[in-house]
């Protein structure tokens, strides 16, 4: 037995050669060498469960694989069942709960295999014959584009899949209006594959996504103020827009007012109120409320607005600290404030007083990586810091429930 046990350790593959192997070196060699599964006569049902957890093809290499060692095969690896001739219900339904395609490998699914195969995968449904009413459902409610694959859905499975997924009325032929208004509610933009839609179905799509007007033939002025308020990029689609489109749009989204030509002040102004960033988008600000509204917003701002005032620049390393990266020669009083804001703007400024160090490792005690030669206050006050930050971290985790 010694001498097999060699055998074993030194080259696994010579088992091949060795008959009336035990138990205990059959499943040694299989861990070593699974593939030897298909050597091995009459293997144990250990030998066998021990085989199939180390691949999902191993299974093929075994004859009559009890339930059990199947359920275990396809436990470890889902594709096993591919290799499964015949395999039982549990089998067939641990196989599809993980993933509902996997039904392709199965001859003759059972009803109950069916339905779990729609219900984890809706695109299944594909791979099933004269699927049931109750599987056409669970196949859109899983998942609506499922619906490609349903000849002649009823106005139910219709509706359960436009619900899901509103484009899914593309694959629709005539559908009737409460299928339309339920696909547009889902999504504006199924609006496309509505011929000739009605004022209402065109305010419901624009409130579900305001860029949906570009398929919308001659929008009324309500429907454009409608579809900027729900997006404000669907500005891109509409001509001439008004003032207050223009402000409705910039409020939802600052960055909107790149799609407007020679916006006013006030559009400037509800747009870097909205996106601070937005201000890269104005050629010339109408005014410096504009330029301060931007950096109070945003700090980064700053990076976009030619020759900005000091005072602009003090609003700015106010609401983001490393913003003074982008300042050339910035004040003592600015880069104080800077480092009140955020710790790592250190990292920018030459010769930091113990002032500033303090305040810097007072926002963020990891800020002392910007230090050479901390003082021993400076370093104290960074411990502190980090200290007073693990107690936050750690209550707030036990309010959560982490």
């Amino acid at each position: 037995m010694e001498n097999n046990n060699d055998v074993v350790n030194i080259n696994p593959e010579l088992i091949k050669r060795i008959d009336n192997l035990s138990e205990e070196l059959q499943i040694q060699a299989v861990k070593k060498h699974p593939e030897l599964i298909q050597y091995i006569d009459n293997p144990t049902e250990a030998v066998k469960l021990e085989a199939v957890k180390q691949g999902e093809d191993l299974i093929k290499h075994i004859k009559n694989p009890s339930e059990t060692v199947q359920l275990e095969a396809v436990k470890r690896y889902m594709f096993a069942i591919k290799y499964i001739d015949n395999p039982s219900e549990e089998v067939q339904l641990e196989a599809v709960k993980r993933y509902g395609d996997l039904i392709q490998y199965i001859d003759n699914p059972t009803e109950a295999v069916k339905l779990e195969a729609v219900k984890k995968c809706g695109f299944s449904i594909k791979h099933i014959k004269n699927p049931s009413q109750q599987m056409q459902l669970e196949a859109v409610k899983s998942c609506g584009y499922s619906l490609e694959y349903i000849k002649n859905p009823s106005e139910t499975v219709q509706l359960e899949a436009v619900k899901e997924k509103g484009l899914s009325i593309d694959y629709i032929d005539n559908p009737n209006e409460e299928v339309q208004l339920e696909a547009v509610k889902e999504n504006g933009l199924s609006i496309q594959y509505i011929k000739n839609p009605s004022e209402e179905f065109q305010l419901e799509a624009v409130k579900s996504c305001g860029l949906s007007i570009h398929y919308i033939k001659n929008p009324s002025e309500a429907l454009k103020l409608e579809a900027v308020k729900s997006h404000g990029f669907a500005l891109m689609y509409i001509k001439n827009p008004s003032e207050q489109m223009q402000l409705e749009a910039v409020k939802q989204n600052g960055s909107s007012i790149k799609y407007i030509d020679n916006p006013s002040e006030a559009v400037q102004l509800e747009a870097v109120k909205s996106c601070g960033l937005s201000i890269r988008h104005i050629d010339n600000p109408s005014s410096e409320a504009v330029k301060l509204e931007a950096v109070k917003q945003n700090g980064y701002s700053l990076k976009y607005i030619k020759n900005p005032s000091e005072q602009m620049q003090l609003e700015a390393v106010k609401q983001k600290g490393l913003s003074i990266g982008n300042i050339k020669n910035p004040s003592q009083q600015m880069q104080l404030e800077a480092v009140k804001s955020c710790g790592y703007a250190l990292e920018y400024i030459d010769n930091p007083s113990e002032q500033m160090q303090l305040e810097a490792v007072k926002q963020n005690g990891c800020a002392i990586q910007y230090i050479d030669n901390p003082s021993e206050a400076v370093k104290l006050e960074a411990v502190k810091q980090k200290a007073r930050k693990i107690k936050r971290d750690k209550k707030e985790n036990k309010k959560n429930g982490k």
